[in-house]
């Protein structure tokens, strides 16, 4: 990749590249809707030791390139998985760490199927490959509860936030776990709404079965984005998998119990 196109996508999706040794493996950080790079503010430091560190944000999120949001363009999750891969070649990551939360557990996936190779482990929390119910399959939510989210986000976008972080976050939520409603607020709204009716229409679940890369999922207690039927689904899908159910509530395990999270992720690398 030549330094014109390293730049462009640096500029994209506002990465922060944290190299200590391009010796030491690879660890990237993957925010899910509503959040940006910085909910991982708690969580990567306690691995700058040992691991190169990739943080970024998702086009339409964060500090990423406004100016390169189009709805046609990303409609689904496949050009985000693209752009996932073009920011490993960028670094020339091979056999890397993905931690992923909510929809950017996915989007590693899907890049995964891309692009074999890139990642050697993953960390998913709060992770859904397909978010409706269907025959056999509980994914939480409706096609009725779903046209009613989107006529309310459509309506009154701010006063949907201020419910919606509520849910999502949990009872009892740590002041820092606040950093989703804020991020969440400073999204545009139109591009929220694309982006919820892009994750809420997509369906990976063909993709679970070929997934072998070695995962470590993260279940929450009383996920209002998530059911555990979900997480059972992945568990007993994924052909390498561990399953670990924390008692946290709500879908921001790693803004309301970073510790937690913290110590799972370094127990499943250690191994």
């Amino acid at each position: 990749m030549n330094l014109e196109n390293k730049q462009f996508i640096i500029r994209r999706n506002n990465i922060k590249a944290l190299i200590k040794d391009e010796s030491l493996p690879f660890l990237i950080f993957a925010h899910g809707f509503g959040t940006s790079q910085t909910a991982w503010d708690y969580i990567f430091p306690d691995f700058t030791d040992r691991y190169n560190i990739i943080l970024f944000d998702h086009i339409g999120s964060g500090e990423s390139d406004m100016s390169l949001y189009t709805p046609t363009k990303y409609n689904s999750i496949f050009p985000f998985a693209n752009d996932l891969i073009e920011i490993c070649y960028c670094y020339g990551i091979k056999d890397a760490i993905y931690v992923g939360h909510s929809v950017g557990a996915m989007i590693g996936l899907l890049a995964n199927h891309m692009e074999t190779g890139l990642f050697k482990k993953f960390v998913f929390l709060g992770a859904s490959p397909c978010y409706t119910n269907n025959e056999n399959y509980f994914g939480g939510f409706t096609n009725q509860s779903l046209n009613e989210l989107y006529d309310i986000m459509t309506l009154e976008f701010h006063s949907w936030v201020s419910g919606f972080s509520r849910d999502i976050i949990g009872e009892r939520p740590r002041k820092r776990s606040i950093l989703f409603k804020e991020t969440l607020n400073q999204m545009r709204p139109d591009i929220a709404l694309n982006y919820v009716k892009m994750i809420f229409k997509s369906d990976l679940r063909v993709y679970i079965p070929t997934c072998f890369v070695q995962t470590l999922l993260i279940q929450s207690e009383n996920d209002a984005a998530v059911p555990d039927s979900v997480a059972q689904y992945l568990h007993e899908n994924m052909p390498v998998n561990e399953l670990i159910r924390i008692p946290v509530q709500g879908h921001t395990p790693h803004l309301t119990a970073p510790e937690t999270i913290i110590a799972l992720i370094n127990q499943f690398l250690d191994r």
